[in-house]
Formats: structure tokens, C-alpha cells, sequence
């Protein structure tokens, strides 16, 4: 989406997109940094943990 209006689409030409799949993501160390205490339930249901 964002590519067509970059090339000069108007954005309410362009229908709406759902995507296949979504990629839920926690980086550990951001979390640590904003004071984020994740639970061992909330890392197991996540895709992708980055660790610090």
C-alpha cells in the first residue's frame, strides 16, 4: 500500500488489504528499556522473541 502511494496513488483509490498473516514480535530489550515486565504467557504466545 504504502509503495503505490509513493508512486502517486491516491490513497482512496486504493482498496483495503487484509493481510495473510500477522508476526506478533516482543524485543526483550526495548521492553526492559520502556520498564516492561513480560509475562512467561505473553513471550510463548509471540512469534519471534529478540533477545537483548
Amino acid at each position: 500500500m504504502v509503495s503505490k502511494i509513493l508512486r502517486g496513488y491516491s490513497p482512496q483509490d486504493i482498496p483495503v488489504e487484509i493481510p495473510d498473516r500477522v508476526v506478533f514480535s516482543i524485543n526483550l530489550k526495548k521492553a526492559q528499556e520502556l520498564g516492561l515486565s513480560l509475562s512467561p504467557g505473553v513471550l510463548s504466545f509471540a512469534d519471534k522473541v529478540i533477545q537483548p
